[in-house]
């Protein structure tokens, strides 16, 4: 509660201006603030394995995802459309296009999400959203099988039964292959460009999907130990604000930095 967070007040001390206050105060006032706006919105339920992203790594994981769209929406006709998002599990994501200049109105945008509480504060984007029911998912919108340029998924579960519905659902809902290789696995074919959030996957899933970890660091609103990372079945460049591919010999680096990181 804001009274039992603020110094005690007499009436003098009631009519002052915020100006006025005293750091401890103003401080308080600020923590108070900042809690109520959490609750004004959607707060995490660590029962459905909800950790927020800070607001630097929801907006970066935006930009990449829009960044990678609009190059895939546009590179066989050189037009200057907006590519298709769907983002999978990933609500901070989400707000984190929403809270960029470029995010803000763009419109062929999902969340695709389990919770909800989402209907109601993102009611044109949200379409409700089991993992590993991808098949009654397309019954209830069959225009959503193939129709996105680029697909972003954070799965609430990182054991690989959830970790391979998810893929699967990203495949049925991508308009290409989401493997970068062909029926007899040459590369270099045309993919759709995604962004996978886990913990470290197997080198089956590596192998099977064509996904690598990045070097890019997530960061969470909570302390959350587990490591993750960023994978793509593309390489970053600079225009994909993501790091690079790591190198095997770098994951158990990687594995202890992001360690460290979470647990400061």
């Amino acid at each position: 509660r804001l009274d039992d967070a603020l110094p005690a007040m007499d009436d003098e001390d009631k009519q002052i201006g915020v100006e006025e206050l005293s750091a401890e105060t103003l401080a308080a006032l600020q923590a108070f603030l900042h809690s109520k706006d959490e609750a004004n919105g959607v707060t995490e339920d660590f029962g459905l394995s909800q950790f927020w992203y800070t607001d630097e790594t929801a907006q970066t994981l935006a930009q990449a995802v829009m960044n990678i769209a609009d190059e895939a929406a546009n590179a066989a006709d050189g037009g200057d459309d907006e590519g298709g998002i769907a983002i999978l599990c990933s609500p901070t994501c989400l707000k984190g296009m929403r809270d960029t200049p470029e995010g803000r109105s763009r419109k062929n945008v999902k969340i695709l999400e389990y919770d909800r509480r989402f209907g109601e504060t993102y009611p044109e984007e949200f379409v409700f959203y089991d993992v590993y029911d991808v098949e009654g998912l397309l019954r209830e919108h069959p225009e959503m099988e193939h129709a996105y340029d680029a697909i972003l998924a954070d799965p609430p579960y990182t054991e690989s039964e959830t970790v391979v519905a998810t893929l699967e659902g990203m495949r049925r809902m991508a308009k290409l292959p989401i493997t970068p290789k062909d029926a007899n696995g040459v590369p270099g074919v045309d993919f759709t460009p995604c962004v996978f959030v886990s913990a470290l996957l197997s080198r089956d899933i590596f192998r099977d999907f064509g996904f690598r970890p990045t070097t890019y660091r997530l960061s969470f609103s909570s302390k959350f130990a587990t490591p993750m990372y960023t994978y793509t079945n593309f390489e970053p460049l600079e225009t994909f604000p993501l790091g690079s591919w790591l190198e095997d010999g770098e994951i158990g680096d990687q594995q202890n930095a992001i360690v460290q990181q979470q647990t400061a």
